[in-house]
């Protein structure tokens, strides 16, 4: 739940992107939500298609109660 971060640093973007790889290694999927537009835009600039779907309309009961994303 990234709604009380309004902003990152590149330092942070980067180790989301290992801590999602990390998990995904273990069957677990990283969902980020209810992000910022900068934060949102500094990570999808930084991750590309890796940083997955980041909203911030999704929340927090919506990215736990989804089904897993194709491919998760």
């Amino acid at each position: 739940d990234l709604s009380t971060s309004p902003y990152v640093d590149i330092a942070g973007v980067h180790l989301l992107g290992e801590l999602r790889r990390e998990l995904a290694e273990r069957g677990v999927e990283l969902r980020l939500v209810e992000a910022h537009a900068p934060v949102r835009d500094v990570v999808r600039n930084a991750l590309g298609p890796e940083a997955g779907e980041i909203s911030r309309r999704i929340t927090l009961d919506d990215a736990v109660t989804a089904p897993p994303a194709p491919g998760a």
